[in-house]
């Protein structure tokens, strides 16, 4: 009896750390006066892609150097203070975070304030874990692991990249993912946990050319996995992953290539 109430206690402990975690980021980005870096010229490359500015066309040209509040969807082609140019966007994993808010703005004709992304995407990060919790078994090693992870995602210093539009937030999360999916990989395999270990990986390959060479390791640990715990149909499955990692690969470079993100290494 005394066990059991001891393993509740901790379970219990547990969940309201992470709790505790989450409110703190959402309190820290939606705070006033607004808390972030200045969108700076990369930045741009990333509204362009959904012609979002900030609201106030007086502060458009300001944007890179002080953080502002309010943005909302200009048009892409009917706005004489921008003159748009889809080249000027850099295709990126990042997108599919600042996505919701654009919906918004788009649909709806409405501003919308920066931190929303934030919570778009901190929010993220600890429904995966949640759900990673009720799909998955997890160990007292895992769950220091995942305590360890939500600490330093809620570290001011990180938090300060969610209230922008740069796509290190979004290296973070996938990270995030990847780092929880490879210590459950390690315990018990699954050729579906795999998949989520690779798809992730691929993600984290499009958010910018810094992460690339991490998530190329990350393809290749789950090809290893892959490989070992599939011996019985070796060749087979090893023709088609070969074939899935080839297209993914030169889709990147293709991709890079169409955002005219110049790199001697591409």
């Amino acid at each position: 009896m005394e066990k059991i109430f001891q393993s509740k206690l901790k379970t219990y402990l547990y969940y309201s750390i992470l709790v505790f975690f989450l409110i703190k980021s959402i309190f820290f980005l939606v705070s006033s006066p607004l808390k972030g870096y200045a969108n700076n010229f990369d930045a741009n490359r990333y509204t362009r892609c959904y012609a979002v500015f900030p609201a106030d066309n007086s502060l458009i040209e300001k944007a890179h150097s002080k953080p502002i509040r309010e943005y909302e969807y200009k048009g892409f082609f009917d706005n004489p203070l921008i003159e748009y140019d889809f080249n000027s966007c850099f295709v990126s994993s990042e997108l599919i975070f600042q996505f919701p808010t654009f919906l918004y703005s788009t649909i709806l004709n409405e501003k919308f304030q920066l931190p929303s992304i934030g919570i778009v995407r901190i929010l993220s990060i600890f429904i995966f874990i949640f759900l990673f919790h009720f799909k998955n078994r997890l160990t007292t090693f895992q769950k220091v692991q995942i305590l360890i992870l939500s600490f330093l995602i809620s570290d001011p210093a990180v938090l300060l990249y969610f209230n922008t539009f740069y796509a290190e937030p979004s290296g973070i999360i996938f990270l995030t993912f990847l780092f929880i999916i490879l210590s459950q990989l390690q315990i018990s395999y699954n050729n579906k946990l795999n998949f989520f270990l690779f798809f992730f990986a691929i993600l984290l390959f499009f958010t910018k050319k810094q992460y690339s060479p991490l998530a190329i390791v990350f393809i290749g640990v789950s090809f290893f996995y892959f490989l070992k715990r599939n011996r019985a149909k070796r060749k087979t499955q090893f023709v088609k992953y070969v074939t899935i990692l080839s297209i993914t690969l030169v889709s990147s470079v293709l991709i890079y290539n169409k955002s005219h993100y110049d790199d001697s290494f591409i």
